[in-house]
């Protein structure tokens, strides 16, 4: 299964992540699967897995915590369409979801308090 990730910078810029390969790591580290160089992006941010069909990502005790459409969560489906931000940037997610199940609970948390 292929997901992409799409994502427009402040200035404008589009730019496409596609993962075929699950688990992926998201973050800022040279090892990271989808390395996004951005100050706001924690090292291992968060991880992206395919399961039953569906993707799930879950924070890796980032800094600036992950949110799905808005919402801060611990873990969560992410569905066709929906956005996922993590620290400054919005990503939009495209697949194909192949599950006929309906997708797991979110497991939503507080927003990360500024140090």
């Amino acid at each position: 299964m292929q997901a992409t990730f799409i994502c427009i910078d402040a200035q404008g810029v589009r730019r496409r992540y596609h993962l075929e390969e699950f688990p992926a790591t998201l973050g800022r580290n040279e090892d990271a699967d989808v390395q996004v160089p951005n100050p706001w992006v924690s090292g291992a941010h968060c991880q992206i897995d395919l399961v039953d069909g569906t993707l799930i990502v879950e924070d890796l005790f980032s800094r600036n915590g992950t949110r799905v459409n808005g919402c801060y969560v611990r873990r969560s489906p992410l569905m066709p369409g929906d956005e996922l931000t993590v620290g400054t940037l919005v990503f939009q997610v495209a697949y194909q979801r192949c599950s006929v199940n309906a997708p797991p609970q979110a497991v939503y948390m507080t927003a990360p308090e500024d140090s």
